[in-house]
């Protein structure tokens, strides 16, 4: 169980926002996805998400591979 020492709530999974949508940013936010976390992308140039809402999430290739569902912004 997890337990968040700063509020004392327990068995809550932190979530997470990514801030940019290049290569670096989706492999984060598609990883965190794959481990169960909650993710929000975020990006300067909504154009940039255009593939992601397409598809309705990441698609991950190589050390960690995967397909997961993650939120927008």
């Amino acid at each position: 169980m997890l337990v968040d020492n700063n509020t004392g709530l327990e068995g809550r999974r932190p979530s997470f926002c990514v801030l940019g949508a290049g290569p670096g940013g989706l492999a984060m936010a598609g990883h965190l996805a794959l481990m169960g976390f909650g993710v929000n992308l975020y990006n300067r140039t909504e154009e940039r998400l255009w593939p992601v809402q397409q598809r309705g999430g990441i698609e991950l290739i190589g050390e960690v591979e995967g397909f997961e569902r993650i939120g927008g912004g």
